[in-house]
Order: C-alpha cells, then sequence, then structure tokens
C-alpha cells in the first residue's frame, strides 16, 4: 500500500515544496520555448512512477476531453502505455468548485463524442468523462 504521509518534518517539507515550486516555474518557462516545436499537443501532461508503475497522467481541469486528445490517449494504451486521467468533475471554468477525481482511461466512461460547443476554444469535438474515484483512493491503488 502506498505511503501517503509525509515522513519530513515541517521545515523539511517547506524546504522541499520550495525547491519543487523553482524546478516547475523553470520546467514552464523552458516548454514555453519547446512547444512551438512540437509535432503533436496532445500528449499527457507527464510520466510519473508509483509503486514502481510507470505511466502518463494528463490533468483536466472539466469533464470535457478534446477528441484529439481521446484519440492519443488510447493510441498510447494500444501500444502498451498506462494512462490516467486526473480531473474535476466539475462540467465548465472554475476547477475548485468540483472534486478532484482520477482513474485508467480504459476504466473511465466516455461520453461522445460531441460536437463542439460554442464556449470551445478549439472547435474540435470532445468527450465527457465520468467514473473516476477520488485523487488519493487512486493513488492508494496503483499497484504493479
Amino acid at each position: 500500500m502506498l505511503e501517503l504521509e509525509p515522513r519530513l518534518g515541517s521545515l523539511e517539507i517547506a524546504m522541499k515544496q520550495n525547491r519543487f515550486k523553482a524546478h516547475d516555474e523553470w520546467q514552464e518557462k523552458i516548454m514555453d520555448i519547446i512547444r512551438p516545436y512540437l509535432t503533436n499537443t496532445h500528449i499527457p501532461d507527464v510520466r510519473i512512477m508509483i509503486n514502481h508503475v510507470l505511466f502518463s497522467i494528463d490533468f483536466k481541469t472539466t469533464i470535457n476531453v478534446e477528441k484529439n486528445s481521446h484519440d492519443m490517449y488510447f493510441y498510447l494504451l494500444s501500444k502498451g502505455e498506462k494512462v490516467a486521467i486526473v480531473y474535476n468533475s466539475r462540467l465548465y471554468e472554475r476547477a475548485e468548485d468540483g472534486a478532484t477525481l482520477a482513474n485508467w482511461i480504459d476504466k473511465l466512461h466516455w461520453d461522445g463524442p460531441i460536437p463542439p460547443s460554442p464556449r470551445s476554444r478549439s472547435g474540435d469535438p470532445y468527450y465527457r468523462i465520468s467514473g473516476g474515484i477520488p485523487l488519493i483512493e487512486f493513488l492508494q491503488k496503483v499497484t504493479p
């Protein structure tokens, strides 16, 4: 079972968080340089390892997922890569208003494709996902 309680004291945790924040800010600056060279922008956000399980994970602020992202997730799955999504259960906009849920893409329910709404920034069809479980519960269930 995954140990989710920090073992460090509050000072050590604060120091680590500051180091991670500086790293993340630098990474974002570098990604701004790299983005114009990307040939596909629909790949998952990061690769992580939990309990010795390596997988890609994408973060969504709503339950809406562009069709191109959906297709990339399932392409990666067909090539043997595990893919998960962490998402906010809110339908639109303010992510803090909904529950943070997660699951493997093949355990989620995908409703769609749905034609783009007038609010769409991309104009692409999309899917609505459901079937996530609370993030901490998902993390605890990641096993080889």
